[in-house]
């Protein structure tokens, strides 16, 4: 601070000037861009014994959590989840992720006897900075096989692009 001057003898507006350079900084660095980087979440299948080409599978008619992924802190608002899918001949299902909160993207329906890869990316809506855990389930909503979700590749993510939907 500078020293008062005739006019200003209590130094008010030089600590005026002073506060608002601060707050010029401040809203500078706030403006910047920031770079997050995605942090990986590393899945494991809550079935101790996935299929030899890493597929989990349900036949249940209610969603079942077939890989779970820790979260040790939920550093973005947005989470990342890739997998490959695949159903029987007559059979239908749908996906989505769970958190252990109980917030849930949108479902996405697979069709009968086909196959494919999804990706959300999902607006979570989880407390920043605590952890929990994130479940890839499924079910099947028709038929007689199984509805089967390959190893997913998971981050968490920067919200830019993701939806609460996730889809």
């Amino acid at each position: 601070m500078t020293t008062p001057f005739f006019g200003d003898p209590l130094g008010l507006a030089a600590e005026a000037r002073w506060r608002e350079s601060i707050e010029q900084r401040l809203t500078n660095l706030e403006a910047r861009e920031r770079v997050v980087v995605p942090a990986p979440l590393f899945p494991r299948p809550v079935n101790a014994f996935p299929s030899s080409d890493w597929y989990q599978a349900t036949t249940a008619a209610g969603f079942t959590p077939l890989w779970e992924m820790i979260v040790p802190r939920w550093t973005a608002l947005g989470a990342w989840v890739e997998f490959d899918w695949r159903t029987g001949a007559g059979t239908t299902g749908e996906v989505r992720l769970l958190s252990a909160l109980g917030n849930a993207s949108s479902a996405v329906v697979l069709g009968a006897a086909s196959s494919g890869t999804i990706t959300f990316r999902w607006l979570h809506n989880e407390d920043i900075w605590t952890d929990s855990v994130l479940w890839l389930t499924a079910r099947r909503t028709g038929g007689a096989n199984s509805v089967e979700v390959a190893f997913p590749h998971a981050a968490l993510i920067p919200p830019t692009g993701c939806t609460l939907a996730g889809v």
